[in-house]
């Protein structure tokens, strides 16, 4: 049952005043806008704050990577979000129009070969893509993140926290959604639209310069996740060089048994687009 906002008391259905303070039901409804408008911006109002604050922080981290600040512990998370949505969205538009040109051929090939269509309409594309590319992005950087903070708490430092071990990994790797803006960009308007006519002398040098930053990240990254693990004054159950290269490898091994399920899952879905097809045509 609706209730006055000046006193609290229920409101009958119809009636147009309050029968305890006598407040219009009109005055209700403006104050009860009132108040929602105040919520909305103050909610703005928030979100912008800590906005800056997250700017603030990042700004700090590019030009000191090394000087950790944990004052806010979500923002090495927020860090690890954007490289997740931007790495996606680089190979989301080269695989978009990869697969644009591959659903063309592949529907062709499925005519010739006596195959069906609906596999290659069930292929991902458009939205559907891209979240998936999300979330082998994010995937990645989430088994980076947790096999490093488990083999730095239980072998450095008992005392680690998750956030504030994020925090210090995205501060020594924040550089890289420079480079990955600058990736996204450089693929959004140089990359030709039908990849497989990469022939001239500057698509290929669009190829080099691709390479180049991918190498770039790489590098950024492993020092940094190195660094993470090897930059800390917790007591040692094991020497930290010995602790980085144990992470590296359980971290291999952990992203090896995940994709390799992801792998072996589309291969399965997606097996009798070809070889269903080739297998009907032999009889």
């Amino acid at each position: 049952m609706q209730k006055c906002k000046n006193c609290g008391a229920e409101l009958k259905p119809g009636v147009k005043f309050c029968t305890k303070c006598g407040t219009p039901i009109e005055a209700n409804q403006d104050l009860e806008s009132a108040s929602q408008n105040i919520s909305s911006k103050a909610t703005v109002e928030k979100i912008k704050k800590h906005s800056l604050n997250y700017f603030s922080w990042y700004k700090d981290s590019i030009i000191n990577p090394s000087e950790v600040n944990y004052d806010n512990k979500y923002f090495g998370l927020v860090s690890f979000l954007i490289n997740a949505i931007l790495v996606a969205w680089s190979v989301y538009i080269i695989g978009h129009r990869a697969i644009s040109d591959a659903l063309r051929v592949a529907n062709e090939y499925a005519s010739v070969l006596g195959g069906t269509n609906s596999d290659v309409i069930n292929m991902p594309n458009g939205l559907s893509l891209y979240l998936k590319l999300f979330f082998v992005s994010f995937l990645y950087f989430a088994v980076f993140l947790v096999v490093g903070f488990l083999c730095k708490k239980y072998l450095i430092d008992n005392n680690v926290k998750i956030f504030d071990y994020a925090n210090q990994l995205a501060s020594f790797s924040n550089s890289m959604i420079i480079l990955e803006i600058i990736m996204v960009l450089v693929i959004f308007v140089a990359m030709p639209s039908n990849i497989a006519n990469l022939d001239s002398f500057s698509d290929w040098s669009l190829v080099k310069f691709l390479i180049v930053l991918l190498v770039l990240m790489s590098n950024i990254w492993l020092v940094s996740y190195v660094a993470s693990i090897i930059v800390d004054k917790g007591k040692m159950k094991l020497d930290r060089i010995y602790v980085a290269v144990i992470t590296l490898i359980l971290n291999s091994a952990v992203l090896y048994f995940i994709f390799k399920l992801m792998y072996d899952s589309l291969a399965s879905q997606y097996s009798s687009l070809g070889w269903g097809a080739f297998k009907g045509v032999l009889g």
